[in-house]
C-alpha cells in the first residue's frame, strides 16, 4: 500500500510569562457628612429688630445735643412698617401618596398658575413669530431669486464660463442618453 500520509509538524513558541498575581484593595471613601444649617425663626428676627430699634431710640438723646447742621432741603422720611415675614408652609402644601407614608411639597395654586401663564404666553409668542415669518420668508425667496440668477449668469458670462444648465436640462439630457443606449443594447 504505501507509506502513511505525514502530517506537517510546527513549533510554537513558548507561553509569554504572566505576572504575578495580584491583589486590589476595595475602594474605600470618606462617608459624607451634613452639618444642619441654623436660620433663625420669624419671631427671633423680629426679637431681634426690637432690640434694635430699643437701642436706636436709647441713643437718639446723646445725639440731639449736638447743634442741628442746615441742611437746604429737609430729607424725606419715609415711614417703614415692620416687616412680616410669611412662614413658608403657609405656600407649600404637602400631599401624601396613598398607599406610601412618602409626602410630597406641592406649591400653592398662584405659583402653579403664574407658570402655567408664562409658559403660555411665551409658546404663543414663539409660534406666532414662526407663523409670521414664514410667509414673508417665501414672498422673499420669490422676489430674490429671478435676480439672483440673473446675476449669477452675469458673472459667468463676464468670467467665459459655462453658464449652468437647469435641474430639467440635465434631467432631459440623461434620459435622451439612456434611450439612446437601450436602442444599441441587444
Amino acid at each position: 500500500m504505501g507509506e502513511p500520509p505525514v502530517i506537517p509538524y510546527v513549533k510554537l513558541p513558548p507561553a509569554v510569562p504572566l505576572p504575578p498575581r495580584m491583589t486590589l484593595p476595595l475602594p474605600s471613601a470618606p462617608l459624607p457628612s451634613y452639618q444642619p444649617l441654623v436660620l433663625p425663626s420669624a419671631a427671633q428676627i423680629r426679637k431681634a429688630q426690637a432690640e434694635q430699634n430699643e437701642a436706636e431710640k436709647k441713643e437718639e438723646p446723646k445725639k440731639t445735643l449736638a447743634p442741628p447742621r442746615q441742611v437746604p432741603f429737609p430729607p424725606v422720611q419715609i415711614p417703614q412698617a415692620p416687616i412680616d415675614i410669611p412662614s413658608q408652609t403657609a405656600e407649600i402644601a404637602e400631599i401624601t401618596i396613598p398607599g406610601t407614608e412618602v409626602t410630597i411639597p406641592v406649591p400653592s395654586a398662584e405659583v402653579i398658575t403664574t407658570a402655567a401663564a408664562t409658559a403660555g404666553v411665551a409658546a404663543l409668542a414663539s409660534v406666532g413669530a414662526t407663523m409670521a415669518a414664514a410667509p414673508m420668508f417665501q414672498q422673499l425667496v420669490k422676489a430674490m431669486k429671478p435676480a439672483m440668477k440673473t446675476a449669477l449668469k452675469k458673472i459667468a458670462v463676464a468670467r467665459n464660463l459655462p453658464a449652468a444648465e437647469s435641474e430639467a436640462k440635465l434631467r432631459w439630457r440623461r434620459r435622451v442618453h439612456t434611450r439612446r443606449a437601450g436602442r444599441n443594447q441587444v
